[in-house]
């Protein structure tokens, strides 16, 4: 009896890191495959006679698959309406051919599409095996498949090291690729707006140190550019992670391995071990994340987050300092309960407590398999707009089926106007304040002249946008792009999509330096006179070719502790890359590039 061909498909868009276009391996079907192939009825009659990583155009794929028997699509927010139009072409031309769906993003109602077969929820690998046996023995599949998560992991073994991909690296030898690292799986939390808790059942389970390594053996060896450590809180497990981190430098480290860089999701109450976790990932580790998601308390007990000790950013600051680690604040704006005034409270709180080096802004995508989804849209009178293609993607992606990211517009605390301004105030803050331009002067008048960045950073704002320069202009144009982000879905421009929004930017104001750090001087000026000094520091205080440096400034104010202080400052261009932390993504170009000048006491 000839072997009947199974298809899976995992489709995504490129990835772009550091400059380099990247494909993600796909992990999840890679599992599936990987767990089946135990089984001898599963080897005797099936064959893997394709993966599928690319959004390639529906009538391309088809053209690959011969006569498949089964075709099983591994679902989330960025590829369901392509998985969705693909699978309803395949029912089409193959009407025989068992259509199976799962994933974070599926639930029940998926199965009332007609050319769905079968929905998996939760954990896939034994439903799959169950599906194929189903399909073997001539039985009817069922509707749902869905089976108690798996007592422990030892039986569960990796794509890696298995060889599933071996084939997907060598036939595609042009692409490096993204890879996810799993060591656990499970949350110990329930945030309402994220799906990862309830999907899995909260229990933490554990993959063994062995495979981990064997994974990274292999990730060292086949072109893999990016680590994504999916463990939903790393550093839970304070030795262990600790292990784990030193083997993925030992990889980073590894001279045939291609890997630049290490992403990682951290355990939501970040302690002094996490810190030393991230010193040990080494120099390509993205940084430590204060997943504050807002300051506001009522919010933070809303979306079950207060029982948590995410705010202490003061802490995690010095912590951050005393290992030398990067790290960044990120913030959800249209969460429940969330205000305008709650919100550039919150984002100016962050500045008061310490962050002056990265803030990341997100707007609130409504999974579909959340508490937020479930229970909280009505209650908190949330609205959504549906967001074309979120994520960017490039030419060879197949765009013109356009992913939907339901993203909440208004609230019953917030309108879309007040969503719309927010977004805009954070973004003043993040390029002017966190990119450096008016960094300095903040401070000044912060400490000298004890004005909150909350007072600065109204009046800068109150000036932005009527300001005639190109950063006014930007601002302008800028505000026109978030107006109809949040009312049509779309940016309605070609040169941005939705999730490049906060930073597409930096390009502007780095060109147009001498005007972002006129409007922040006129800001600081209205409080009163600024010492010539810290106005020549902060002029300098960026790489430009504008102020040329080398440059002696001499100010009244030592600008480390903002004390009375007569002091001399050597300003240099040390003309070498910045750390991540310190740096600005332009979008366009893809890559980083550096920031700040070096500041000496001459």
């Amino acid at each position: 009896m000839s072997q009947k061909n199974v298809y899976l498909f995992q489709p995504q868009y490129a990835n772009f890191i550091l400059g380099n276009e990247q494909h993600w391996l796909p992990y999840s079907v890679g599992c599936l495959w990987a767990y089946s192939q135990q089984f001898q009825e599963v080897t005797h009659d099936w064959n893997l006679d394709g993966i599928f990583f690319r959004r390639d155009p529906i009538d391309k794929v088809c053209a690959q698959l011969v006569e498949p028997k089964l075709c099983a699509f591994s679902v989330y927010i960025w590829n369901s309406a392509y998985c969705l139009a693909l699978a309803e072409s395949i029912k089409q031309k193959w009407p025989t051919c068992h259509i199976v769906v799962g994933g974070p993003q599926v639930n029940s109602s998926w199965s009332q599409h007609n050319f769905i077969d079968s929905v998996v929820l939760n954990e896939g690998e034994r439903c799959f095996v169950k599906i194929l046996d189903d399909i073997n023995n001539n039985r009817k599949l069922e509707k749902l498949y869905k089976m108690p998560r798996m007592d422990d992991l030892v039986h569960v073994p990796s794509p890696y090291s298995t060889g599933v991909f071996d084939d997907l690296v060598r036939n595609n030898p042009e692409i490096f690729w993204s890879a996810t690292l799993e060591s656990n799986r499970g949350c110990p939390y329930s945030c309402t707006f994220c799906d990862w808790g309830g999907l899995i059942a909260s229990k933490i389970k554990k993959f063994s140190l062995e495979r981990v390594q064997s994974d990274l053996d292999w990730i060292a060896s086949h072109r893999v550019k990016t680590i994504f450590i999916s463990d939903s809180n790393f550093g839970i497990y304070k030795d262990r992670d600790l292990a784990i981190a030193a083997m993925v430098r030992d990889c980073a480290d590894n001279l045939n391995s291609d890997l630049e860089y290490i992403s990682v999701t951290y355990a939501k109450n970040s302690t002094e071990h996490v810190f030393e976790i991230a010193k040990t990932f080494g120099p390509k580790h993205k940084g430590v994340t204060f997943s504050v998601q807002s300051m506001n308390p009522k919010t933070l007990e809303t979306i079950k987050r207060k029982n948590m000790d995410v705010n202490d950013i003061q802490k995690l600051l010095d912590l951050s300092k005393k290992y030398n680690v990067h790290h960044y604040t990120e913030l959800i704006l249209g969460l429940p309960e969330e205000t305008i005034e709650s919100w550039k409270d919150g984002v100016c709180e962050i500045l008061e407590l310490g962050q002056h080096h990265r803030i990341e802004i997100w707007p609130n995508n409504v999974l579909e398999n959340t508490e937020m989804h479930r229970d909280q849209m009505g209650r908190y009178d949330i609205k959504l707009v549906n967001v074309q293609n979120f994520v960017s993607c490039t030419g060879d992606d197949h765009s013109d089926i356009p992913e939907l990211f339901p993203t909440v517009c208004s609230t019953n605390t917030m309108t879309t106007q007040d969503i719309i301004e927010s977004w805009m105030y954070s973004w003043m803050v993040i390029h002017f304040h966190i990119n450096g331009y008016s960094q300095l002067l903040a401070k000044y008048c912060r400490y000298v002249m004890n004005v909150s960045y909350r007072e600065f950073y109204d009046h800068l704002f109150k000036l932005l946008f009527k300001h005639d320069s190109a950063i006014g202009q930007e601002a302008r144009i800028m505000q026109q792009t978030i107006t109809n982000f949040y009312t049509t879905g779309s940016t309605g421009r070609n040169d941005i999509t939705a999730g490049d929004i906060q930073f597409h930017s930096a390009e502007c104001f780095y060109q147009n330096i001498e005007h972002a750090i006129t409007i922040s001087l006129e800001a600081a000026e209205y409080f009163g006179d600024i010492d010539p000094g810290v106005i020549e520091i902060q002029k300098r205080y960026l790489t430009n070719n504008v102020w040329l440096c080398p440059f002696t400034a001499q100010s009244k104010i030592n600008i480390n502790n903002w004390q009375l202080e007569a002091c001399n400052y050597h300003i240099t261009d040390p003309n070498i890359d910045c750390p991540l932390d310190q740096s600005f993504h332009f979008t366009l170009q893809r890559r980083n590039k550096k920031l700040y000048n070096i500041i000496t006491k001459a």
